[in-house]
């Protein structure tokens, strides 16, 4: 795991993608762009993609968020800012370096397979 500020500076890189992954867990329907990749990579927090991509909600535009503190957290998501939450799970332990971090998940209608979820940080969107 990178330290906090290797993190941060990594995330303030990435401002696009040039492509998407995916997990074979979850299949071609629920793919990342580069800078959650780093994300994963860098916390050691593909955890993080799974809390997410489980709750498989239909919004199309979804806000997610996760707070942490004191070695907990709660990772949240809403249909946009202002917007009650939809989510709420809380997370007991976690080591993820960061105090918190937003991230978005758009439902791609224009894929293959016309509803494919894309997690991306917001400086991706």
């Amino acid at each position: 795991m990178l330290s906090k500020a290797e993190i941060k500076n990594g995330l303030a890189q990435c401002i696009g993608t040039e492509g998407y992954k995916y997990n074979a867990m979850f299949g071609k329907d629920f793919v990342y762009t580069d800078g959650m990749d780093f994300l994963f990579k860098a916390a050691d927090c593909y955890w993080l993609m799974q809390a997410i991509f489980s709750y498989r909600k239909i919004e199309e535009f979804q806000l997610w968020r996760l707070e942490v503190s004191n070695g907990s957290a709660v990772l949240t998501m809403k249909e946009d800012s202002g917007c009650p939450n939809i989510v709420e799970q809380k997370i007991d332990y976690t080591d993820f370096p960061l105090d918190e971090i937003e991230f978005y998940a758009i439902n791609d209608h224009c894929s293959e397979s016309g509803n494919r979820v894309v997690l991306m940080l917001k400086s991706e969107y």
